[in-house]
């Protein structure tokens, strides 16, 4: 029987996707064997020795057969609501070593529990990145990562690792199924008695997809490779040509693409990316339903028949609108220009025809008061999109409009537009009074204060006819570079590369920090219209520049197409213009047979131009592309995307960005990674959507959907941060190398990490690869010094060396050498010389140890000197001495004994010394005997009388003790210098 319908197919398959938040750790509200899950609504995998173990929750059909009742979560007939089949199957990796999963990169983000009124069983665990089984088979690592929403595991094989030892088992109600070059893993069920299997049609749990097999460097090239069915239940892989030399990776692979809008027309205008990358998108919206999240105003002017500017802020991974906000008045209102400040402030400017536009704290308040002329905005906005900081207008009498901003260091903003006012307000300015018409558009220049009170300057710039400001840039000076585009013959040149103009030609250029002086300008064109739309600065003031042409004349260098399309169609063009104005670096066209836009441009760390707009031509070309095709039709504008190289000679990448009808990449800023992040409009319901915040947009082709996409394409790694090598405190047999992720991964966080070793500096050759990022060099010879450094590798290449750090196996040193002595009256000098090897650590002290027997030691001294002078020695015996050598890891071997007999010396040994001493005074005999054993004095006196007074005696009796005493003193007295142990 068929026990699952398509529909419920379906929901089961949309179950399974999306896993989110991370490896979580298991502290009790698992089983005990997991140590770590993920789970989604559909299933959980849990991390356990050696093994996945996969629990599945599937709902059941609104009816069953009889007979299939044994199921866990039973189908109530009474209700149409979905119960749930409940199924445990486990992953296992026969012959594989018992590891335990590891989990790395742990996020910060924690599940808290709170079991009962028992605050020992309340617990949080946290969430990680990635689990990694470390060693499962011998040199063979598999790692679990989260990869566009999906679950996705690589296995690496180190050099000595075989491939073919991996062997996956799958057990429980599954079957396997090879399908082309795929496994299927399909669910089964069993009826009570269990005589019956029903296939759920259809109903495939997982697939492995063919894997892409992957060495080192060579990632970028994939090596043949299949899976290997060994039994029905079983399979391995089969990749016949790989050099077991290198690491293999066995790897099963838009970042994300999303509308984002309400049921009316929207465009976006621009675009900026905050350090986290964050998102940041300015336009107009005519949807009254525009999707709002902490917003400053949640409603706009509530009609469909004006446009409000909208500022939302888009998470990283493009799954979360963080903050989106109308601001408008009551008529209609566009936001042409986004920037940041360093707090992430945002600064808008564009246009509003409102006379009741929200200001706050405004140089301007109440702008010309009419809904027939527009006016120039600027506002700032709260980081987190809640609180107008300040807003004003900024116009003169007739229609005036700002089209880019820029912020300096110190949060004044600076804007370009045009306008038809006569008297839009100047100060402090290059040209206060334009071309004195309002019958031609002129353009301007300003640098509002960063409270938004006070203009510090305003210009004209300004010829005869039509001039208008497309985009403005900053340099560390805060001069502001201006590209537009004028039909004027005597617009202002100064150090000009071109100073003639020929029908609407772009220009370019440079005015001083204080607004009084053009530093240069000149015109950039041919024979037909050439519209300058976006610049950029490189880190050496070159000016990068994109738009679009007419002219087949266009001037070009170094260019990677020197022709266009050779017709009066609209080209795109890319220069370089060098920092003085004077000269193209590179020029070029980028184009296909019909007409295309280029609307903006962002430059990454290596100069390379990245481009956005709309083309109608079916050949634009081409290279590394998601969409090579685009909708196929010239009736049509697809989006694109290209990367032109640092010289202007080549395309990186190029792609349409289309669906069935007008899609238009409107903005375009690069991330941290050098990510390019578009912005624009679409009226294709089949708009390409990845990983989105809404993948289905209002889905009529009449209404314009805002989108916003994240590109990205494999780059080289930056370099390994932070090295450090060396030996612990106690004496090991290895060196540890220590390091920290880069800063970016090139868009690929399966990185490989490269040690070099070396024995001289700056020289190395490679010692190992591995997917860690700690090593313990095995191989290193004790006491030898080497050099380090570390690369990271990852699908596109190498990355740089990281900083050297040198390091050395630290033994215990060898033995002092050359102990010689010295001997004289009262000492004996001994002398050394220091280690040929101190192992590896400098000699902090040397010990010196005596005794009265050869090889036996009761005394010793520590010193930090090369010599010792032995003062406490008795004469008449014979010493014994070894020296040793102590570094920071320990005591070396004792080194040759010397001995010293001291027959010559004149002090004498007072163990045991008898001293006897008899005095005769008048009539009495004294004899006094004292005896010294080992410091300690004992007297006995004997007299005889010979007549005298018993008065005589005593006295000389004592003063005959105080001699004796003196005496035994000076024999027993120690030298202090001397330090026991």
């Amino acid at each position: 029987d068929q026990i699952i319908s398509e529909l419920l197919q379906k929901e089961v398959d949309n179950s399974l996707m999306g896993f989110l938040g991370g490896f979580l750790e298991n502290n009790g509200q698992k089983n005990e064997h997991i140590r770590y899950y993920i789970q989604n609504t559909g299933m959980t995998f849990g991390f356990a020795k050696s093994k996945i173990i996969i629990d599945v929750m599937l709902p059941l059909p609104s009816s069953r057969s009889s007979g299939n009742n044994n199921v866990e979560g039973k189908f109530d007939e009474s209700t149409t609501s979905l119960k749930y089949l409940s199924r445990s199957i486990t992953m296992e990796f026969l012959g594989s070593n018992d590891v335990f999963a590891s989990a790395e990169l742990p996020t910060g983000v924690f599940s808290n529990y709170y079991i009962g009124n028992d605050e020992s069983n309340w617990f949080s665990s946290q969430y990680f990145e990635k689990v990694v089984y470390y060693n499962l088979y011998e040199k063979i690592d598999l790692v679990y990562e989260i990869y566009n929403g999906q679950l996705k595991y690589e296995f690496f094989v180190y050099p000595g690792g075989n491939p073919e030892e991996i062997q996956i088992r799958w057990d429980g109600s599954v079957y396997l199924e090879q399908v082309e070059d795929n496994i299927n893993i399909n669910l089964l069920e069993s009826d009570l008695s269990e005589r019956t299997l029903y296939k759920l049609t259809s109903t495939v749990l997982l697939t492995d997809t063919v894997p892409i097999n992957y060495q080192s460097l060579t990632r970028d090239h994939p090596l043949e490779g299949s899976y290997q069915m060994i039994d029905s239940h079983t399979y391995g892989f089969l990749i016949p040509n790989y050099d077991p030399e290198k690491i293999l990776i066995i790897d099963p692979i838009l970042f994300y693409s999303t509308y984002l809008g309400g049921t009316q027309s929207e465009r976006a205008y621009e675009i900026v990316i905050d350090r986290n990358n964050n998102v940041y998108v300015t336009g107009w919206t005519q949807s009254t339903d525009f999707p709002t999240i902490n917003a400053y105003n949640s409603t706009g002017d509530g009609s469909t028949f004006t446009s409000d500017v909208f500022v939302l802020k888009l998470s990283e991974d493009g799954r979360t609108l963080i903050s989106s906000t109308y601001v408008s008045g009551s008529s209609s209102d566009t936001g042409n220009s986004i920037a940041l400040d360093k707090n992430n402030n945002v600064y808008v400017t564009g246009f509003t025809y409102s006379v009741d536009f929200p200001t706050l704290n405004a140089y301007n308040s109440t702008g010309d008061g009419s809904t027939i002329t527009s006016d120039v905005f600027v506002f700032k906005l709260s980081a987190d999109g809640g609180t107008l900081l300040y807003s004003t207008y900024l116009n003169g009498s007739e229609t005036d409009s700002a089209e880019s901003i820029v912020i300096d260091a110190n949060n004044n903003a600076y804007v370009t537009g045009w306008t038809q006012s006569t008297d839009f307000p100047t100060i402090n300015a290059y040209d206060s009074t334009g071309d004195g018409s309002t019958s031609f558009n002129d353009a301007f220049v300003f640098k509002l204060s960063a409270d938004g009170s006070t203009l510090l300057y305003s210009t004209y710039i300004a010829g005869s006819l039509i001039d208008y400001g497309s985009s403005i840039a900053l340099d560390d000076a805060d001069n502001a570079y201006v590209s537009g585009f004028t039909n004027s013959d005597d617009f202002p040149t100064v150090n000009a590369y071109y100073t003639t103009v020929a029908s609407f030609d772009t220009f370019v250029f440079k005015l001083s920090a204080d607004g009084t002086t053009l530093l240069y300008s000149t015109y950039i064109g041919g024979s037909n219209g050439d519209f300058g739309e976006k610049i950029a600065l490189d880190s050496s003031n070159n000016a990068y520049v994109a738009g679009s042409t007419r002219s087949t004349d266009f001037p070009t260098v170094n260019a990677y197409d020197n022709t266009g399309d050779g017709t009066s169609n609209t080209d795109v063009f890319v220069f370089k213009l060098s920092a003085d104005g004077s000269s193209l670096l590179y020029s070029t066209y980028v184009s296909g047979s019909e007409s295309e836009f280029g609307l903006s441009l962002a430059l990454d760390d290596h100069n390379n131009a990245y481009v956005t707009g709309h083309t109608s031509s079916t050949n634009f070309p081409t290279i590394n592309a998601i969409d090579s095709m685009g909708d196929g039709s010239t009736s049509y504008k697809d989006a694109f995307v290209f990367k032109l190289s640092a010289d202007g000679s080549s395309l990186l990448y190029s792609t349409y960005l289309a669906g069935s009808a007008d899609d238009l990449g409107c903005a375009i800023a690069l991330d941290n990674n050098n990510n390019a992040i578009v912005a624009g409009e679409t009226g294709s319901f089949d708009f390409i959507t990845l990983n989105a915040y809404d993948s289905s947009g209002a889905g009529i082709s009449l209404r314009r959907d805002l989108f916003i996409l994240k590109l990205g394409e494999y780059q080289k790694p930056s370099t390994p941060q932070s090295l450090v090598a060396g030996s612990t405190e106690i004496e090991t047999d290895y060196i540890n190398l220590v390091w920290e992720r880069p800063s970016s991964d090139g868009n690929d966080p399966h990185l490989i990490y490269r040690i070099y070793r070396g024995t001289t500096n700056g020289i190395y050759t490679i010692l190992a690869e591995t997917s860690n990022s700690v090593y313990l060099d095995i191989s290193a010879t004790p006491g030898q010094i080497y050099y380090y450094v570390i690369s990271a590798v990852n699908t596109f290449g190498e990355s740089d060396y990281s900083t050297e750090e040198s390091a050395i196996i630290i033994t215990i040193p060898d033995s002092p050498q050359n102990v010689i002595y010295n001997n004289g009256d009262n000492f004996i000098y001994l002398s050394w010389t220091a280690p040929v090897n101190d192992g590896g650590s400098p000699i902090q002290y040397y010990q010196v140890h005596r005794g009265s027997t050869s090889g036996q030691y009761d005394f010793s001294v520590i010193t930090n000197e090369t010599h010792f002078n032995d003062t406490s020695i008795f004469g008449g015996r014979p010493y014994f001495y070894v020296v040793t050598s102590i570094n920071r890891v320990g005591e070396s071997d004792l080194s040759g004994e010397i001995s010293v007999t001291t027959t010559g010396l004149t002090k004498q040994d007072t163990s045991n010394v008898i001293l006897t001493e008899t005095i005769t005074l008048g009539e009495v005999t004294v004899t006094h005997t004292s005896t010294v054993t080992e410091g300690t004095l004992t007297s006995q006196s004997e007299s005889t009388s010979n007549g005298s007074g018993d008065v005589n005696f005593a006295i000389w009796s004592f003063l005959l003790g105080v001699i004796l005493i003196s005496v035994v003193f000076r024999i027993t007295k120690v030298d202090p210098r001397i330090k026991r142990f």
